[in-house]
């Protein structure tokens, strides 16, 4: 049996913060988390806003140390920095906001160059022929590839991106929040083109989002993240159809749903409140300040992330458990 392309192995990652002129606390970004990714396999990632999502790309693409865990790429160990320029080579990402992302003041043509003069050794013609097929492949005129970003609209913008992050021939691909930023209508173009690409490339994807539909489109398997922890982590048809974790079915209850009469379909639980502070985060379960089905053993004891029913899960008292009773 193959290894996955790439396994995570108890990724920590926590910042120094200044609370004061002689008081420095520590914030939990990330603690312990684990999962695989496949070839050809898309993984998303969902969780709030401030849950981690973002800190976990930045870990992959080892932009930044983490205070420990592993990387690994097809079963060998990435070294860091040794290896930071090779894995991000293989891995390249796509970023929420594309105006943020490309320079104003390059034409799009030295912006998809760039990533190949850094890591290809292509010549110039090659490098031609290579942008002018990838802005056709992502549904932009080659004739416009002497334009600037703003002269595009937010979608093209977006397009412009995919075909930068793809122009180097990647492994793996990292959508960061990748329509976000938006308008619905184009939002539905972009995942399908998204999707036409990943097949055709045969790529490896991680899609981070909060968008719960956009992970019924996109992804094989689902990690649940919330205050850096894995909440939990499974195959997408059987989580968002049958989630073990209160937090994965409040995400779930949360998303908007219409029934056969046009009307918004209400569900039992709602998420209360705020995630806490991860400067200080809460004893036991993270989630307990806000589960509705809290109980003693949530507040004092922290659940480890175990196979459960064919997934991984942390918690004490599961969905499945509670329901049958």
């Amino acid at each position: 049996m193959s290894s996955p392309l790439l396994e995570v192995h108890e990724l920590a990652k926590h910042y120094p913060v200044k609370l004061g002129p002689f008081r420095t606390g520590m914030l939990q970004a990330l603690s312990d988390v684990s999962f695989d990714v496949g070839v050809r396999q898309t993984l998303a990632i969902v969780g709030e806003s401030g849950s981690g999502k973002s800190t976990l790309a930045r870990q992959l693409l080892m932009l930044e140390k983490p205070n420990h865990g592993s990387l690994h790429h097809k079963g060998e160990l990435l070294r860091w920095p040794q290896d930071v320029r090779s894995m991000q080579r293989r891995t390249r990402m796509i970023f929420q906001n594309p105006f943020e992302s490309l320079n104003p003041r390059k034409q799009i043509y030295a912006l998809l160059e760039e990533p190949l003069i850094n890591h290809a050794s292509d010549s110039a013609a090659d490098r031609r022929e290579r942008i002018y097929a990838m802005l056709d492949s992502v549904g932009l005129n080659p004739n416009q590839a002497n334009r600037y970003p703003h002269m595009f609209s937010g979608g093209q913008r977006q397009r412009i991106a995919i075909a930068r992050a793809l122009i180097i021939g990647p492994e793996l691909l990292i959508a960061d929040e990748a329509v976000s930023a938006l308008d619905v209508s184009v939002q539905a173009q972009v995942l399908n083109l998204l999707l036409d690409l990943i097949k055709a490339h045969g790529l490896s994807c991680i899609f981070i989002t909060h968008d719960i539909s956009v992970v019924e489109v996109m992804a094989d398997e689902v990690l649940v993240l919330y205050m850096g922890r894995v909440m939990e982590y499974g195959r997408a048809d059987e989580v968002l159809t049958k989630p073990m974790h209160h937090y994965t079915k409040t995400l779930l209850d949360c998303t908007p749903r219409f029934d056969r009469s046009g009307m918004r379909a209400m569900d039992e639980d709602q998420l209360a409140g705020d995630i806490p502070s991860s400067l200080n985060p809460p004893s036991g379960c993270v989630f307990h300040t806000r589960c509705r089905h809290v109980q003693e053993r949530c507040r004092v004891e922290q659940p480890v992330l175990v196979e459960h029913e064919g997934r991984r899960l942390a918690c004490h008292f599961p969905v499945s458990q509670r329901m049958a009773k």
